[in-house]
């Protein structure tokens, strides 16, 4: 499996502003100052939105978070077939660039490329050759599209809790709508666990006896899920479209298995207080 690989462009742009004044020296109103742009920097969390042109869906998304001292964390959470799941929770690398050169070490492999930042809120990242912790070359031509993820501050924070499923629309997925999900904070083993509870006969709620192994994780605006129910692995992901103390809303475009065409599903849930 490919891993993917970003890095770092930094520019600040300043405008001069310039005040005339009348050939015969009346006083005049200075002019408005242009507006000075923002400046670009990679810094920040980013979602990844095309691969070589073409769309992601939700299911195959990345997200990277760059932070200062060539620091930057990435998650992924992706099934292929006849390998199996790969999950990446924060993982750590850590990249250095000069001019619109990048270079990123992850794992003891290096990464090579080229990146574009058009605005403060698109990256593009150009791989172009991998060299492994044994010394083989890999020359490689892949393109990565981010826009940043700049609404999602302490979603993983949020997010801990109780929540009800109200509204779901389109495609129904592992029939959500109408339970309740615990979301609990990382246990001893470095992981998160979520609980997902459903009414027995007696209308009370309670965990799910078929569904176990139940692990989540947050990284911006990104939720991916994974479990095991009656012996076999499922696994869902979702962009957070909002999420503060009482509302959380999903949304996800998927493929579908058997057409292959590409379906949007939205999911509404409330927290949970009493």
């Amino acid at each position: 499996m490919k891993t993917i690989n970003y890095s770092i462009l930094c520019a600040l742009l300043c405008t001069s502003v310039l005040v005339g004044c009348k050939q015969n020296d009346e006083p005049t109103e200075p002019s408005k100052p242009e507006p000075t742009p923002e400046p670009t920097t990679i810094l920040g969390t980013w979602s990844l939105q095309t691969h070589n042109g073409q769309s992601v869906y939700t299911n195959d998304r990345t997200i990277i978070t760059y932070a200062e001292g060539g620091n930057k964390w990435f998650s992924l959470a992706k099934y292929i077939p006849d390998f199996g799941m790969t999950w990446r929770n924060k993982a750590y690398a850590t990249y250095k660039c000069e001019n619109d050169s990048m270079e990123e070490v992850f794992d003891g492999t290096t990464y090579f490329g080229n990146i574009a930042m058009p605005n403060n809120d698109l990256l593009s990242v150009h791989m172009t050759k991998s060299i492994s912790k044994k010394g083989t070359e890999s020359v490689v031509d892949d393109t990565y599209d981010y826009k940043r993820v700049s609404n999602a501050l302490h979603y993983e924070d949020i997010i801990i809790g109780v929540w009800e499923g109200v509204e779901m629309t389109g495609p129904e997925t592992y029939g959500d709508a109408n339970h309740r999900f615990e979301y609990k904070t990382m246990d001893a083993s470095g992981y998160l666990h979520f609980v997902y509870m459903s009414k027995n006969d007696q209308g009370e709620w309670v965990p799910d006896p078929t569904n176990t192994n139940n692990i989540y994780n947050v990284h911006g605006d990104w939720l991916a899920t994974t479990w095991i129910q009656n012996g076999e692995n499922h696994y869902e992901w979702w962009d957070i479209t909002e999420l503060n103390d009482t509302i959380m809303k999903w949304g996800a475009v998927r493929e579908d298995a058997t057409t292959h065409q590409s379906f949007t599903t939205t999911f509404k849930l409330r927290r949970v207080t009493e």
